[in-house]
């Protein structure tokens, strides 16, 4: 608390006397009770202390168990994002390596070792400061006191116990990754997008496989024979090879592929051990082959003849597949001869029987938590406290009531989460979500779920909140909807109108600015929609929708000038990402971004038109200093949106009290701003909060934090102001002991709600109950944020001291002295409100669209999922407009061109049919000149598998 209040000074000094008023913030983990943990990349036991281990994260970084993963710590020392190989270094105790994919840091990526067993790190090889190649490593494969990593450059060697570094090229050219290596021996396997390779280092050139496996596309692909003899492979089709002749031949062994679209990781591991048993395995030595194909784990045991003959299996039914509570395996932990943690996209789960694997270490109690949230959002029903609403990547969507703490699952993951934050017990249609690929709608609790009744389109998009009931929906050209745009239901998809009516293709759900006011006719529903301009990339721009709310014309479409801002950026997740910006909750002109063309934090007052840069301590603060990237291309490959990722992830408004803004970011924390943006503070120690992806502000003193790889967080602030009156000038206080105005130094307030009671301590306060959603204010000394006063959220059947009652009106608070003696209640006339009047600026600005007259093209894939979406090989149509008529134009996805040219016909345009590539990420399509191959315009598309 002392470094908390050292942080309040300095807050007080910087507010302007006027409004004397102070925040103190904490963030803590509020992680969920469920086992799932989230997605493993690699486990590593030591070889000293088998009950010593460490796991990297997919997007949560690194953590360790001293009791073999029954209790797990997250390693906050080592700040990467991206963690992906962990090793430890045998000859040497407390050594460590772990490898990283580059992130948002200047010189990020590479290796990082610590020699004392994960308290201090020294990253010993890393991208070098301007060299624009930025580095990611993967695999590690220790030989004796050499550490190998595969690298997007190749292979590198590590000597002197890892502080010497030195680049061993393996192809010479095109893509040069190397994701997986495997040293035995003399020998070094690796592979990687071209395929596999291997060398004998006594005659150190690389050598092709003749014939064998494929391309490898996971970073654990190989496995070795504890002999050091056969070495193993599966290829990116989770074809399962081996080697008996140390690399130039390789035999298919058979295995069940699954299916494609799992989310683990394919990979072998191998082990051996002698049986003494008289029934089978008989007695002696075998070999046990653990595969995964990227969906389901499987085992076969491989008997060793005397002569060191290995009868490998022979058929698919060889195979056993083993239980796992979890899909998708993608790594397992090994002890000499023992299988003993396997990860998945689950979490981590060990054996408790032979084939039977079961979670543990995740969740609230066991502290694994990598959990990879895309958002979280709440809602009340009636009276009730807040239920919180998870949507997750792999691990379900999550219903918590945080009145009984009770928990409710979907399988297995979610996005594009929309509901009003308060609703009637009685409505059914409480919220909508993107599920697996689908879109439903449901009840409390996920209670009469139910397919989402889409808008007439080719194309399906999750619906997007205006308020209850009332939804809108991104629609294409279709014969039964002549109207590109946004269609309108305020009957939760029952029928449709049009709402709005634009061409250009969209980038995210359309976001909501203002709802407007049911009793004022004339209140205008304001929204924003992301969309791509013409050959401008993925760094887009924003128009503005709005319309009177009681009107049944479609809404005017104003395409923002954006003056002074150069593009969106996007907040990457599995499914595709959001775009990054916030609009105010009550004045739905005032937005803040960072734009990734530029790389500044901005911020706009009158609806986009105009930028101007936030203050230079905010850009400061984001990138710690300079420390930190503002913007990369996380993807790291080509094709790809490029750099239009930044560091600053999630900006929200407190909708309680807009005065309250937070920023989040990657990995550089969460800032704070009590006066719309300001002056800003970072919140203490949230650094550990990385790769925000959503704010949901409980009241102006509660916010759930959800993160994509470190789970659920919880913010608090205790709001402290100066003067009493200046926030309850309406109220009356009453003495609890007698009559009259009571002496008080100290106040609780109580807005959106009502104080239900007290607990006294020989009549010290210290605890007020409050209505659940009610935000509390404290009045007086604004250096004590009262700490020892706890704030309670009931539904009544708390026990708690009564209050005096008013004859009219509500308890709206009560008051204490500097000792914490409560002296009196306050009385208000009606609930209080923190929230200002809403904004009176004039919504206005051009209908003409930048994209008008310029050529154009479109994607019509089935899904839209914040950019088209195709599913791996899907056949989808491409529309261009406004091309030179009779002109010839080619057409290229991921820059291989399609067979013919096509012309443009007398209106300016044409179609094509393309087909989706098959690997999973972002694709690009362009379209140029045959004359003289000029781009015209461009665009991407994620294809990703349907669940």
């Amino acid at each position: 608390m002392n470094f908390l209040r050292a942080v309040l000074i300095a807050m007080v000094v910087a507010v302007p006397v006027h409004a004397q008023f102070a925040t103190f913030w904490s963030a803590e983990e509020n992680q969920l009770d469920i086992p799932e943990g989230g997605r493993v990349n690699t486990i590593a036991v030591s070889p000293f202390d088998s009950n010593e281990m460490f796991v990297t994260s997919e997007s949560g970084g690194v953590f360790k168990t001293i009791d073999r993963g029954v209790h797990w710590q997250h390693v906050d020392k080592l700040r990467t994002l991206f963690a992906q190989s962990v090793a430890y270094f045998p000859s040497i105790r407390g050594v460590v390596f772990v490898t990283a994919k580059a992130d948002f840091g200047f010189d990020a990526g590479g290796v990082w070792r610590t020699a004392d067993g994960g308290d201090n790190w020294v990253h010993v090889l890393k991208t070098t400061p301007g060299d624009t190649n930025r580095l990611s490593a993967y695999e590690i494969s220790i030989s004796k006191d050499l550490v190998h990593v595969a690298s997007s450059r190749g292979l590198y060697t590590g000597w002197n116990d890892g502080f010497v570094w030195g680049l061993l090229p393996v192809f010479d050219s095109g893509d040069p990754t190397i994701l997986s290596v495997l040293v035995q021996g003399s020998r070094i396997y690796v592979g990687g997008p071209q395929g596999v390779r291997f060398m004998n280092v006594n005659d150190p050139f690389w050598q092709r496989p003749i014939g064998g496996p494929a391309a490898v596309t996971d970073m654990h692909a190989f496995g070795g024979s504890p002999d050091q003899v056969h070495a193993y492979v599966v290829d990116q089709y989770k074809e399962l090879w081996v080697t008996q002749d140390f690399g130039p031949h390789w035999t298919n062994m058979p295995t069940t592929k699954g299916t494609d679209g799992c989310s683990g990781a394919a990979f072998i591991k191998v082990v051996e051990f002698t049986a003494e048993n008289p029934i089978p395995p008989a007695s002696g030595r075998y070999r046990r082959l653990y595969y995964s194909n990227r969906c389901d784990f499987y085992a076969a045991t491989a008997q060793i003849d005397t002569d060191g003959t290995v009868h490998y299996p022979r058929f698919v039914s060889d195979w056993r597949q083993e239980s796992v509570d979890h899909n998708g395996p993608r790594h397992l932990g090994v002890i000499r001869d023992t299988a003993v943690l396997l990860g998945t996209s689950g979490g981590l789960h060990r054996a408790i029987a032979p084939d039977t694997w079961q979670f543990i270490g995740g969740g609230k109690t066991g502290g694994y938590n990598a959990l990879q949230i895309n958002e979280v959002k709440g809602q009340r029903v009636g009276d009730r406290r807040t239920d919180l609403y998870i949507g997750t990547q792999d691990n379900n969507l999550w219903a918590w009531s945080l009145g009984d703490n009770s928990l409710t699952a979907l399988p297995s993951e979610a996005h594009y989460l929309e509901m009003p934050r308060t609703v009637d017990s009685s409505s059914d249609c409480k919220m909508t979500f993107a599920l697996n690929g689908d879109r439903f709608k449901s009840g409390r609790w996920f209670a009469n779920l139910a397919s989402w009744a889409d808008a007439p389109s080719s194309r399906k998009q999750a619906p997007a909140l205006i308020r209850e009931s009332n939804y809108v929906q991104n629609v294409m050209r279709t014969h039964t909807s002549p109207n590109a745009g946004l269609a309108a239901t305020d009957q939760c998809g029952k029928d449709w109108s049009t709402f709005a009516v634009f061409s250009e293709e969209p980038r995210d759900l359309p976001r909501l600015g203002s709802a407007g006011d049911l009793v004022d006719p004339l209140s205008l529903v304001v929204m924003y929609q992301p969309y791509r301009r013409n050959n401008g990339g993925e760094a887009s721009r924003l128009m503005r929708i709005w319309k009177p709310i009681s009107s049944n014309a479609p809404a005017t479409v104003a395409y923002a000038a954006m003056n002074g801002f150069g593009g969106l950026g996007i907040n990457l997740t599995h499914f595709g990402g959001y775009r990054v910006y916030g609009v105010d909750s009550r004045d739905p002109l005032h937005l803040i971004a960072p734009d990734v063309v530029n790389a500044q934090l901005m911020q706009s007052a009158d609806g986009g038109e105009n930028w101007s840069a936030m203050p230079a301590q905010l850009t400061d603060l984001a990138t710690e200093h300079g420390h930190y990237l503002f913007r990369t291309d996380l993807l790291g490959s080509h094709p790809g949106p490029g750099n239009v990722f930044p560091e600053v992830t999630a900006i929200s408004f407190s909708p309680q009290d807009p005065r309250l803004v937070l920023i989040g970011t990657s990995q550089t924390g969460i800032f704070a701003s009590m006066d719309r943006g300001d002056h800003w503070w970072k919140v203490p120690n949230s650094e550990k909060v990385t790769y925000v992806t959503s704010f949901f502000w409980d009241n102006a003193n509660t916010v759930y934090v959800s993160t994509y790889g470190r789970g659920l967080w919880k913010l608090r602030n205790r709001r402290v102001a100066a003067s009493f009156d200046d926030n309850c000038s309406g109220c009356d206080v009453v003495s609890n002991a007698g009559s009259g105005r009571p002496p008080f130094d100290g106040s609780v307030l109580a807005f959106d709600g009502q104080v239900l009671g007290v607990r006294t301590e020989k009549g010290q306060l210290r605890e007020v109950f409050v209505t659940p959603g009610t935000s509390v204010l404290l009045t007086g000394d604004v250096s004590n944020a009262h700490d020892e006063i706890a704030i309670t959220e009931s539904e009544g059947r708390d026990a708690y001291e009564p209050l005096p009652q008013p004859k009219s009106g509500i308890v709206a608070g009560v008051v204490f002295t500097k000792d914490d003696q409560l002296t009196g209640t306050v009385f208000a006339a009606s609930t209080m409100s923190l929230v200002p009047p809403a904004s009176t600026k004039e919504v206005k600005g051009s209908t003409d669209s930048p994209t008008k007259g310029q050529p154009y093209i479109a994607l019509a894939t089935s899904t839209f999922d914040g950019t088209s979406s195709a599913a791996p090989r899907e056949t989808f149509e491409l529309s261009a407009s406004n091309f030179a008529a009779g002109a010839r134009y080619e057409v290229l996805v991921d820059d291989a061109l399609l067979k013919g040219t096509f012309t443009v016909d007398a209106s300016g345009s044409f179609t094509a049919k393309l087909t989706a590539p098959p690997e999973p990420g972002y694709h690009s399509v362009a379209v140029r000149l045959a004359v003289d191959a000029t781009v015209i315009d461009s665009t991407t598309f994620v294809v990703k598998y349907r669940n």
